[in-house]
């Protein structure tokens, strides 16, 4: 049989007397020690998880060397579920609260915005690493070394490592945050009150005192997330900067950005002119090397004239008629019609002078017979409250009859009308 268990100690014969007398068996002291260290256990964990609420998820528990600072984010994933951006978005509105927030797109932040009342959603506007005033980056979308080049503004932390940290590229590069929606609001209402646009495509597009707007109503932040295209031609090259002269416009792109924001499910940017005469503008929005989105094209000395010249056309009788009314006007061609359509302008014009005397031809037209003025509307032309009017300037010489209209190349002209210059 088994060997006979060891006799008692003094000790353990007073313990068992003891526990004995009070009716406390070893198993019944083992179960208190066990249920004792269970719920010290328990207690620890839901002090933590209530202490981290709402990101209650973020626990280590005690076998995990929490000491080191910021040690815990290298080497375990802390916010594994994305939901600390948003503290970080209610931050950001309540630190800054008349400001569009531009902020960068990382998916965590882009899914935590859904979450934000309609009128702080719409003062935050994701954008991309060009634009974004504030980075937030969480364990989701982790780019903790990039806080060594710009400095953090806020962080939320646990166990002594950041789970969440905000920094401010554009602000400390002495850019950004842009007013709130009450003065982009009030720009808006200012420029359409006095102002018809200069042009309509995906933006409006208004000139008022050498600046430009740029407005869409209904406007969601990915349709200004897109680089805008700005090429100013000036009547003189010379006015360019010198590295631009070569190619004939100063290039002025942008970012909505820079100098944009919301208001009321609206967007409106705008953009300061030089002061130089600029004879074209072509603008728009592009993809980089991804094409472009829209694109149109403005004179804004003929637009700025638009009422004058109309007024003029007034007390005049058209010298030729086609699809626009065709008047002669102190050394010019113009072009008006109204009603008119945008389809109106899209076919090119041609615009053929016969002068008195062919050796007033530039050389190559001689053989010809006839000046070949062709050109687009949107070199000459402008619309206006539903009308549009393009007018060219006649050369120095004598022309002795005009001949013009429209075509489409390859299919032929769609109308023609000629007349005497002296009419």
């Amino acid at each position: 049989g088994p060997p006979p268990p060891p006799p008692p100690s003094f000790l353990g014969n007073k313990i068992h007397s003891a526990l004995s007398r009070g009716g406390i068996s070893y198993s019944k002291i083992w179960r208190i020690l066990v249920y004792g260290l269970a719920s010290a256990s328990l207690a620890g964990a839901v002090y933590a998880i209530v202490s981290l609420h709402p990101h209650q998820h973020i626990y280590f528990n005690l076998l995990v060397n929490r000491a080191a600072t910021d040690e815990l984010w290298q080497q375990y994933e802390m916010d594994f579920m994305g939901t600390p951006p948003l503290q970080g978005l209610e931050y950001l509105l309540e630190r800054y609260p008349d400001e569009t927030l531009y902020v960068l797109d990382v998916r965590a932040t882009y899914n935590n915005r859904g979450m934000l009342p309609a009128a702080e959603r719409e003062r935050i506007v994701i954008s991309d690493g060009w634009t974004a005033d504030f980075h937030i980056w969480s364990d989701r979308d982790r780019r903790m070394d990039e806080t060594a080049l710009t400095p953090v503004i806020h962080e939320l932390r646990a166990y002594d490592s950041a789970y969440l940290s905000i920094s401010a590229p554009r602000l400390v590069w002495g850019a950004g945050l842009q007013p709130g929606a009450d003065v982009y609001r009030a720009a808006y209402q200012a420029v359409s009150a006095a102002e018809t646009p200069a042009a309509q495509a995906t933006f409006d597009i208004y000139i008022s005192d050498r600046v430009l707007y740029y407005v869409k109503e209904n406007c969601a932040p990915a349709d200004a997330e897109r680089e805008f295209i700005l090429h100013l031609f000036p009547v003189n090259e010379d006015d360019l900067p010198a590295d631009r002269r070569e190619y004939g416009f100063d290039n002025q792109d942008f970012y909505f950005a820079w100098r944009g924001g919301f208001f009321d499910g609206n967007c409106i940017t705008q953009v300061s002119l030089p002061d130089y005469s600029i004879a074209r503008i072509r603008t728009g929005q592009h993809i980089s090397g991804g094409g472009t989105l829209w694109q149109t094209e403005i004179n804004p000395f003929l637009f700025t004239q638009f009422q004058e010249i109309e007024d003029g056309l007034s007390n005049s009788q058209p010298v030729g008629k086609g699809i626009f009314d065709l008047y002669l006007d102190g050394g010019r061609v113009v072009y008006y019609k109204d009603p008119c359509a945008a389809a109106d302008t899209e076919a090119r014009f041609f615009l053929h002078l016969y002068p008195a005397d062919t050796n007033n031809l530039p050389a190559a037209r001689r053989e010809h017979g006839f000046d070949n003025l062709d050109f687009s509307f949107s070199e000459y032309g402008a619309h206006r409250e539903g009308k549009c009017l393009a007018s060219v300037a006649l050369p120095d010489y004598a022309v002795q009859r005009i001949s013009t209209g429209q075509f489409v190349s390859g299919e032929g002209q769609i109308w023609q009308a000629e007349f005497a210059a002296g009419e």
